[in-house]
C-alpha cells in the first residue's frame, strides 16, 4: 500500500512538472524559458554521452562526406591501408568481393566509393575483420 502511494506521488510530480515544462516553453521569451532550454539542451548532451551511438555510427561519422548523409568507403579502404591492411588480405577478402560488386554496378568509376548510413552499417556489420563486434 505505502510502495503504491509513493509510485502515485512520484508520477503526479512527474506529470505536473511535464506540464509546468510545457507551459513554461509556450510563453513568450523569457529568463526562465531560456533556463529552461538550456538545460534540455545540456541534458540531451550528456545522454549522448552516456548512450553512444554504435561503432558502425561512429565509424560512418568519421568517414562521412562533409555536408551530405553518405561515408566514403574509399577512404576507409585508405586508412586500412595505411595500417598495412592489403586488398588482398583473407580477413578482408568478403568485403573485398562485396565491393567489386558493388563497383561492377556502378556506371561512374572516376567518383569515389560513397554508401549511406544504413548501407555502410550493414557493410561493416558484414566485415568482422573490420570492426570486431
Amino acid at each position: 500500500m505505502l510502495a503504491s502511494q509513493s509510485l502515485r506521488q512520484r508520477t503526479d510530480h512527474s506529470e505536473k512538472t511535464v506540464e509546468t515544462i510545457g507551459a513554461i516553453l509556450e510563453q513568450e521569451d523569457t529568463s526562465v524559458k531560456r533556463k529552461v532550454s538550456k538545460a534540455m539542451e545540456g541534458l540531451k548532451t550528456a545522454h549522448e554521452m552516456f548512450h553512444p551511438a554504435s561503432p558502425a555510427d561512429l565509424i560512418f561519422e568519421l568517414f562521412k562526406v562533409p555536408n551530405k548523409e553518405y561515408a566514403s568507403v574509399t577512404k576507409l579502404l585508405k586508412v586500412l591501408k595505411s595500417f598495412g591492411l592489403r586488398e588482398k588480405d583473407p580477413r578482408l577478402k568478403e568485403m573485398m568481393e562485396r565491393i567489386q560488386r558493388i563497383e561492377d554496378l556502378r556506371e561512374d568509376e572516376n567518383q569515389g566509393f560513397h554508401l549511406r548510413r544504413h548501407a555502410f552499417k550493414e557493410f561493416c556489420y558484414q566485415n568482422p575483420a573490420l570492426i570486431p563486434w
